[in-house]
């Protein structure tokens, strides 16, 4: 994806991010109000896979590690773990910073307490810690990754992306626009962490080069 469709597909989602947030938002939150109670169901480990710092950590190492160990046969597996050993600490430090700066109250928050819903500028964290969508953002990373070097499973990747976010919003961890804001933003990291490291190393054409 070039320059200028990552600007207009930006600029999509934050139309969309927009018009969720004034008038969808709130009513599919309430429609669903009464899954929160079954979320004593989901295993406990989904709810690590975005906001566990070492699990980041590991998943990083992994991908490094796979990496050096590819990396002289210049083969795909080598050029996938070389995008995902970048894109995925960009993407869990760019979706912490926003969740920072936001500031946005949950859903469950929201609905329970109504005077606290909203964004708060510069104060997230804890229950104001919604938007984007960290599950949302590191998902897509991964599966974007998955896209460019194992086409042949796209319908696999879009729908398990589709899953997660049916599944946030329909438990309510997340307000539809979170979802969206956090699709976009893995969108962005991914396209230009792929474009940084097509600058330094021959990933569109196959080649491996050292990191």
């Amino acid at each position: 994806m070039n320059l200028r469709n990552l600007f207009y597909w930006s600029s999509l989602g934050a139309v969309l991010v927009s018009l969720s947030c004034h008038f969808l938002d709130l009513p599919i939150a309430t429609l669903f109000k009464g899954m929160i109670e079954r979320r004593q169901f989901i295993p406990e480990y989904f709810f690590w896979i975005s906001r566990s710092f070492p699990l980041t950590c590991i998943a990083v190492a992994i991908s490094w590690a796979a990496f050096y160990s590819m990396k002289r046969h210049a083969s795909t597996g080598a050029l996938f773990f070389k995008l995902v050993g970048w894109s995925l600490p960009v993407a869990f430090s760019t979706k912490f910073l926003l969740k920072q700066f936001f500031g946005r109250a949950g859903p469950e928050v929201c609905l329970s307490s109504p005077s606290l819903c909203g964004f708060h500028w510069f104060n997230g964290g804890g229950d104001n810690d919604s938007f984007p969508s960290g599950h949302m953002t590191i998902a897509t990373v991964a599966m974007l990754a998955l896209w460019r070097f194992y086409p042949r499973w796209r319908f696999l990747y879009v729908t398990f992306l589709a899953l997660l976010a049916a599944a946030l919003i329909i438990f309510d961890f997340h307000f539809l626009s979170d979802v969206i804001a956090g699709f976009i933003v893995g969108l962005i990291v991914d396209n230009l962490t792929y474009r940084a490291l097509g600058e330094s190393s021959d990933l569109k054409t196959g080649k491996s080069t050292s990191a």
